[in-house]
C-alpha cells in the first residue's frame, strides 16, 4: 500500500487522522457487538413468544378438531389479528388434510402442502413453526404459523441508526479533544520547527527552544539544545580557524608567488638544457652512424680478403692436388698403353685359336655327316635283317640323331665362331685407336703437369700477399671497434644527458603548473570568502 500521502500530512492532520480512526474503529467494533447481542436476543424473545402463542392456539383449537367444527377453529384463528406479525396460520388434522386457516392479508404467502416436522426454524424472511395439537395427550392435528422479521428489520435500522448517531457523535467529540490536545503535543513540536526554520534561513545558532516538559519530545528539545550549543561552540572554533587560515592563504600566495618565478626560470634552463643536449645526440649519433658504415666496409674488405686467403690456400692445394693427379694420370696412361698393348697380343692369339676352332668345326661337320651316311646303311641293313634287325635299327636312329645334333651345335659354333672374330677384328682395330690415343694423352698429361706446376706457383705468391692484407684488414677493423666503443659510450651519455634534460625539463614544467594551479585555488577560495 503506498503510504506517502499518509507520510506528506502535517502532524496536525495525522494526529486528527490517528484519533478519528481509532474511535471509529473502537465504536464499529462495540456497536456491531452490540447490534448483533441485540438481534439475537431479540430473535430468542420472538420465538419464545411465538412457541408460546402457537402453545395456546393448540389447546384452544383441540375441541374443535376432536368435534371437527372448522368454524370454531377458524374463530380461534381469528385471535391472531392482534398479532400483527403472524402472516399465515392453519390446522392440519392428524390425516394431513387442511382443517382451517388464517391470512393477514390475500398478500399472504400460500399454506403448507402437509404438515413438517415439530419445532420452529429461522429463514431469510420468516419464521416457521409447526406445533401438535393434543387431547390428553393424543395428537389429533397440528398448528402451522408463519411470522415475518418486520420486527427484526425495525429493531436492526433502529440499531443502526443509533449506532451513526454514536458515531457522528464521536467524531465531533474526537475533533474537539484533538483541537484541545493539538496545544498540548503541538506546542512543542511546532517550536522546533520554527527554530530549525530560523537557524537555516539566518544561520543563527545562538536560538534555542523552550521546554515544556520532560516526556520524549521535551527530551529531544533538550538534546536539540545542546547540539545548537555544540554547533554554535563549532562554529566559533571555525571562524577563528578561519581567520589563522586567511593568514597561512597570505603567506601561502607571497611563496607560491616565488614558487612561481623560480619554476619559470627553471623551465627555461631546463629547456634550453635539453635543447643543447638534443643537439650534442644527434651528432652523436651521426658520427657513429658514420662510424658503423666505415667499419662496415672495412669489416666487408677483411672477410673478403678472408675469402680471397681461404681460395688462394684452396686453389694452392688444388693446384698441388693436380699436379700429383696429371703425374698419376701419366703413370696410368702408360700402364694403359702397356695394357693396350697385351690386349692386342692376346687379340692375335685370339685370331690364330679361332682358325684352330673352324678347322675343329669342319672335322666336327665331316664326323656328322659320315655318322649320319653309316646311320643310312644300318637302316638299310636293319631293314633288311627283318625282325633281327630292329635292336640295330634302334641303334641306327639313335646315331642318325647324334649326328643331327652334332651337325646343328657345329652350326651354331660356327656361327658364334664368327661373331667372335667379328668382335675380335672391331677390338684389334679399337686397341689399336686406343694405343694411339693413349700415347697422346701422355703427351698432354706432361704438357698440362708442367703448366699446372707454374700455376701453383703463382698462386702460392697470390695467397702470401693476400694474406698480408687480411692481416692489415683486421688490424684496421680492430681500430674501427675501439672507434665505435668509444663511439657508443658517448652516445649513451649523450642519451642520458638528453633523458635527463627532458626529465629535468617536465620537471619544471611540474613545478610551473603547480604553481599557477596553487595561485588558481588561492584566489579562487579568496573569492569564496567574499562572497560569504
Amino acid at each position: 500500500m503506498n503510504m506517502n500521502w499518509f507520510n506528506n500530512l502535517s502532524i496536525k492532520g495525522k494526529l486528527i487522522l490517528a484519533m478519528l480512526s481509532i474511535s471509529t474503529i473502537v465504536l464499529l467494533l462495540a456497536s456491531s457487538a452490540f447490534v448483533a447481542y441485540e438481534m439475537t436476543t431479540y430473535k430468542s424473545g420472538l420465538d419464545g413468544d411465538m412457541n408460546a402463542l402457537a402453545d395456546v392456539l393448540s389447546c384452544n383449537s383441540s375441541a374443535a378438531i376432536q368435534f371437527d367444527d372448522p368454524t370454531a377453529a377458524e374463530v380461534t384463528l381469528k385471535a391472531l389479528k392482534a398479532e400483527p406479525h403472524v402472516v399465515v396460520a392453519c390446522l392440519f388434522k392428524e390425516t394431513g388434510v387442511r382443517f382451517a386457516s388464517y391470512r393477514r392479508d390475500q398478500k399472504a404467502m400460500i399454506f403448507p402442502d402437509k404438515p413438517e416436522a415439530d419445532g420452529s426454524v429461522f429463514h431469510s424472511d420468516h419464521l416457521a413453526i409447526f406445533k401438535p395439537v393434543q387431547i390428553n395427550d393424543k395428537r389429533v392435528g397440528s398448528l402451522y404459523l408463519r411470522v415475518d422479521l418486520e420486527g427484526v428489520r425495525e429493531r436492526f435500522n433502529l440499531y443502526v441508526g443509533i449506532v451513526a448517531i454514536v458515531l457522528v457523535s464521536a467524531v465531533l467529540l474526537t475533533l474537539i479533544l484533538s483541537a484541545a490536545l493539538q496545544q498540548v503535543i503541538l506546542k512543542p513540536i511546532l517550536a522546533l520547527a520554527n527554530a530549525a526554520r530560523i537557524i537555516k534561513e539566518q544561520k543563527d545558532y545562538s536560538v534555542r527552544v523552550n521546554i515544556f516538559g520532560q516526556d520524549e519530545i521535551g527530551q529531544l528539545t533538550e538534546a536539540f539544545n545542546r547540539m545548537l550549543g555544540e554547533i554554535q561552540a563549532g562554529q566559533d572554533t571555525i571562524e577563528k580557524a578561519h581567520q589563522s587560515l586567511l593568514t597561512q592563504t597570505n603567506q601561502i600566495m607571497e611563496g607560491v608567488g616565488v614558487l612561481s618565478a623560480s619554476a619559470k626560470q627553471i623551465l627555461a634552463s631546463s629547456t634550453q638544457v635539453a635543447t643543447n643536449a638534443s643537439e650534442t645526440a644527434t651528432s652523436v649519433t651521426e658520427t657513429t652512424a658514420t662510424v658503423g658504415e666505415v667499419r662496415q666496409t672495412v669489416q666487408l674488405t677483411t672477410q673478403n680478403a678472408k675469402k680471397v686467403a681461404e681460395g688462394s690456400a684452396k686453389a694452392t692445394q688444388i693446384s698441388q692436388a693436380g699436379q700429383k693427379a696429371t703425374e698419376e694420370a701419366a703413370e696410368g696412361m702408360r700402364r694403359i698403353r702397356q695394357q693396350m698393348e697385351s690386349i692386342a697380343e692376346s687379340m692375335l692369339r685370339l685370331s690364330e685359336q679361332g682358325q684352330a676352332i673352324q678347322q675343329i668345326i669342319a672335322t666336327v661337320e665331316d664326323l656328322a655327316a659320315q655318322s649320319n651316311l653309316l646311320a643310312v646303311n644300318a637302316s638299310i641293313e636293319a631293314a633288311k635283317a627283318g625282325e633281327q634287325g630292329k635292336g640295330f635299327a634302334v641303334v641306327a636312329q639313335e646315331v642318325r640323331s647324334l649326328a643331327e645334333q652334332s651337325r646343328q651345335a657345329t652350326t651354331q659354333v660356327r656361327t658364334i665362331l664368327k661373331d667372335i672374330q667379328k668382335a675380335t677384328s672391331v677390338a684389334v682395330m679399337s686397341t689399336e685407336q686406343g694405343t694411339r690415343v693413349v700415347e697422346t694423352g701422355v703427351k698432354q698429361s706432361s704438357q698440362a703437369g708442367e703448366s699446372i706446376l707454374i700455376l701453383a706457383r703463382n698462386v702460392a705468391d697470390g695467397a702470401q700477399a693476400v694474406n698480408q692484407i687480411a692481416a692489415s684488414s683486421q688490424q684496421q677493423l680492430a681500430g674501427i671497434d675501439q672507434v665505435a666503443s668509444a663511439m657508443h659510450s658517448i652516445k649513451t651519455a649523450s642519451a642520458q644527458n638528453v633523458e635527463s634534460a627532458r626529465e629535468l625539463e617536465t620537471s619544471a614544467k611540474h613545478l610551473n603548473d603547480l604553481g599557477q594551479k596553487l595561485r588558481e585555488l588561492v584566489a579562487h577560495y579568496e573569492q569564496q570568502e567574499a562572497v560569504s
